[in-house]
């Protein structure tokens, strides 16, 4: 075959795993009519289906390495790829409740399975320019994926809840372009960056600014999920027509969010260590139009605002983090940073009802006013960052990096 032809395939098959592992949240869109289906479990347990997956994806990500070891990457990848679309798909088909839990598990089990991969794949085939463009096309291909799954969702839970879960069917057609065009990587690559690893282990250090950082994105997320698990339940709760758009608000807030993060280098130059403050605040203004929306349409300008500002957030932050280790340092942090957002998400539903406990106001209203007050709160917190001339600069570099 021509070698060019064979090359685009290569980067079809590597980029096309990254079309799922943002995808646990496609079926926000069910915690609804699934609260009304599971009258007899309390509406936290059933918002953690959404969020259950971020969890198992994490355990997984850190056994990822020993799996890859045993078996070889491309069969972690297919390994991932079939865990996951057996734990997505079967939901449609049954009807337990702890049934599905397991389902959600497993299927947040097969994406952390590979999830390393879907970057380090490109690395292992790639250098270069053509290694960052790739990296580039991965965020998106990733956005794209969310988008496409939530979409598609919010048009099959019209018609019954169960049938928002076939979306992970398309884990099938993303095995088979793996399969095909994706060949096993080269040892010496993994046995040099192992060695490399293993000599650098004692160079690692964590200071305190990116600790600060790691333990500000588990909060994050733990406030940010709300725009997930509470507004299925929270377009129900106050009657707003045309709620079946849904899915589809999410999907363009996605997108804006997709865009958003390509463009934040630019806003970075001009806004500096303001950024953080701009972006804090567009979260909570956002979650202000979610929670206070009456119609469908301010429903989805702030669901649009909360991912525009969620991107330019997280990507500060890991410049932040970027600016603030050495080399050796740079994977353990990131590895932190991601273990945080997991269990940040996973314990979402809990936390939040923790709170609405605590205050005794339990409504998905409250909920998202939670979101509008940790994110306003935030903003304020980065203001006292930047009369001190910032807790870290990040580089252009960094930033180019990271988009």
């Amino acid at each position: 075959m021509d070698k060019k032809t064979n090359n685009l395939g290569l980067k079809l098959g590597i980029l096309a795993t990254s079309l799922l592992i943002s995808d646990a949240t496609a079926i926000s869109v069910t915690v609804a009519p699934m609260e009304a289906t599971f009258s007899n479990i309390s509406a936290t347990t059933v918002e953690s289906l959404v969020t259950i997956p971020s969890f198992s994806m994490l355990l997984f990500i850190l056994l990822s390495n020993f799996v890859i070891r045993l078996i070889g990457k491309k069969k972690t990848v297919l390994l991932g790829l079939s865990m996951a679309f057996i734990g997505g798909v079967l939901p449609a088909f049954v009807t337990s409740f702890p049934a599905i839990i397991f389902c959600r598990f497993l299927l947040g089990a097969g994406v952390g399975t590979y999830n390393t991969l879907a970057v380090g794949l490109i690395s292992d085939f790639f250098t270069g320019v053509e290694q960052k463009k790739l990296l580039g096309f991965q965020t998106a291909t990733s956005a794209i994926g969310s988008a496409l799954t939530t979409f598609l969702a919010g048009i099959l839970v019209s018609y019954d809840w169960h049938y928002a879960y076939l979306v992970y069917a398309l884990s099938i057609p993303i095995l088979l372009v793996f399969y095909l065009n994706v060949p096993e990587p080269s040892k010496k690559i993994a046995n040099d960056s192992s060695a490399l690893n293993a000599q650098e282990k004692n160079k690692i250090k964590l200071n305190s600014t990116v600790i600060l950082s790691v333990v500000s994105m588990f909060f994050m997320f733990v406030f940010l999920m709300n725009i997930a698990t509470k507004t299925s339940e929270f377009l129900t709760e106050q009657n707003i027509k045309n709620a079946a758009f849904l899915g589809t608000a999410l999907t363009i807030g996605g997108l804006l969010g997709a865009v958003s993060g390509f463009l934040y280098g630019r806003v970075y130059v001009h806004l500096k260590n303001i950024t953080p403050i701009f972006s804090s605040a567009v979260v909570a203004l956002g979650f202000a139009g979610v929670a206070y929306s009456s119609e469908m349409i301010l429903f989805t300008v702030g669901t649009s605002l909360v991912y525009i500002g969620y991107s330019m957030l997280i990507s500060y932050l890991y410049g932040v983090i970027f600016d603030n280790v050495n080399a050796a340092s740079k994977n353990i942090s990131v590895s932190l940073a991601m273990v945080a957002c997991n269990l940040g998400a996973f314990f979402s539903p809990y936390i939040v009802s923790i709170i609405s406990n605590a205050i005794g106001n339990s409504s998905a209203k409250e909920g998202l006013s939670m979101s509008v007050l940790f994110y306003g709160v935030l903003a304020v917190i980065f203001v006292f960052p930047v009369f001190k001339k910032g807790i870290g600069s990040n580089t252009t570099k960094a930033i180019d990096g990271n988009n």
